[in-house]
């Protein structure tokens, strides 16, 4: 959890070794599910990222088989203003759309 990471990792970042841009994606069950997913990829950005940004990539819920078979979407964080995007979010965006209010929470 976020708090762990925090303890161990305080004050490391090894953004210097990270291309501007970078996606992350955890593909393990529930990594980016509330509560604490939000608190969870901001500490993992704020460590891999540093002063750079990037895409945090997380399931919601369970996953049956190595990141493929889910029940739900993953979502999006871009680091460091950890706004929340869906998969249709950034399809629109790529295509130059409107992306609908209440993304960004």
């Amino acid at each position: 959890d976020a708090e762990t990471l925090t303890q161990n990792y305080g004050g490391v970042s090894v953004g210097k070794f990270v291309k501007e841009g970078t996606t992350i994606i955890f593909s393990g069950c529930n990594a980016g599910a509330e509560p604490g997913g939000l608190n969870l990829m901001k500490e993992f950005g704020r460590i891999f990222f540093g002063s750079k940004s990037g895409t945090l990539r997380a399931n919601t819920c369970p996953v049956l088989a190595m990141g493929e078979a889910t029940s739900c979407k993953p979502v999006e964080f871009r680091y460091p203003d950890m706004k929340k995007y869906t998969a249709e979010d950034l399809v629109r965006e790529q295509h130059g759309m409107k992306v609908p209010e209440g993304t960004g929470k």
